[in-house]
């Protein structure tokens, strides 16, 4: 029963999409819309390639089991800059 509530999320946000998207898309392709487009797709396929590339490394790992194994910093201060660049990306410094 759990997948139809999955059916009506992601129906939901594919008609946000559809509904959204080209209205915002014509009001703002002076403003460089179209540009920030092809920007997206090509910045966004880079980080997926080099991603993908970087998880390569750690065949049968996940993300956590990865940080685990190998800490980039400690746990506290893990905590901290994800609750920063959070609070950075939505404008809430």
């Amino acid at each position: 029963m759990m997948r139809y509530f999955y059916y009506m999320v992601i129906m939901c946000m594919m008609i946000n999409v559809m509904l959204n998207v080209p209205t915002i898309l014509i009001e703002k392709r002076f403003d460089g819309a179209v540009m920030a487009i092809i920007a997206a797709i090509l910045s966004g396929g880079l980080c997926t390639i080099v991603f993908i590339k970087s998880l390569k490394r750690f065949p049968n790992l996940g993300l956590p089991e990865i940080f685990r194994a190998y800490p980039v910093c400690p746990q506290a201060s893990g905590s901290r800059i994800c609750l920063r660049s959070f609070l950075s990306l939505h404008g809430l410094h």
